[in-house]
């Protein structure tokens, strides 16, 4: 079945994964993860895109089944696990119906680069349950995801007049985001309040980390290549205080852990 995301993953590792800017988000993911020491776990990968995270999770020693609901993400996701030489089981999961596979439980549940705001709050409530039901006792959840202010992006917009678009984040409703010139795809924005709140059911607030505070989002990569030396600025910013807690609200993304409770 067509997904807007395949029209995306031909081109997805260019325009994110390997640009200045979506390779410095992932490396505030993947230290945060580093210290966690998750190795030797089972981890269910949700929204695994070009499979960027499960290759990195499952050469840490992890076994690692990696899921989304695009079939081209997951055909780009496949050919990076044979060239890496790695096992990972993949298979398309649309988060809006029911856990494909037998009972199976993992340990961690990860989701990066936003693919839970394509959710709503109510399918997100849903798949909490779904979640709880497929975790090991004391499993965790750890979700990378769009917030509800991102300062570079108001700044960025309201510079070029786009009013709407400046505070598109802050809508309750679901807002049509460019994937390309031709495909648009509806997101919800959250904050990690309201993320805690949906999933506060059968799980309890762990940590949270900005991802992004400094560092412009993505789609303002062409800009910086030119701006080497204050890219360069803004990176060192970024890992000197952009991983203080309380500049969450402001971040392109933030990192948000959650615990078994």
């Amino acid at each position: 079945m067509h997904n807007e995301f395949d029209e995306i993953a031909n081109s997805y590792d260019d325009d994110f994964t390997n640009s200045e800017i979506g390779k410095l988000q992932r490396d505030i993911v993947w230290k945060y993860l580093d210290k966690q020491n998750i190795t030797g776990k089972n981890i269910l990968e949700i929204n695994c895109g070009t499979g960027e995270d499960a290759v990195y999770l499952s050469k840490k020693g992890n076994h690692v089944t990696a899921t989304d609901v695009s079939e081209q993400m997951l055909q780009a996701a496949q050919h990076k696990f044979i060239k890496n030489n790695l096992t990972v089981e993949s298979f398309i999961w649309d988060l809006n119906k029911p856990f494909p596979l037998p009972a199976k439980k993992y340990d961690l549940i990860f989701s990066n680069f936003g693919g839970l705001n394509c959710l709503s709050p109510e399918a997100l409530k849903k798949l909490s349950l779904e979640f709880n039901q497929l975790l090991n006792a004391d499993g965790r959840l750890i979700f990378v995801v769009m917030g509800r202010f991102c300062l570079w992006e108001t700044f960025y917009f309201l510079f070029k007049g786009k009013f709407k678009s400046a505070f598109r984040r802050l809508s309750k409703e679901p807002v049509k985001a460019k994937l390309n010139d031709n495909t648009f795809v509806d997101t919800w924005y959250y904050s990690a309040k309201e993320l805690n709140h949906i999933f506060s059911e059968h799980f309890k607030y762990i940590n949270k980390k900005p991802v992004g505070v400094f560092i412009p989002p993505s789609y303002m990569e062409n800009y910086f290549k030119n701006e080497k030396t204050r890219m360069k600025i803004l990176m060192q910013t970024e890992k000197s205080i952009g991983g203080l807690k309380f500049l969450a609200p402001l971040s392109d993304h933030f990192l948000i852990e959650l615990r078994q409770s």
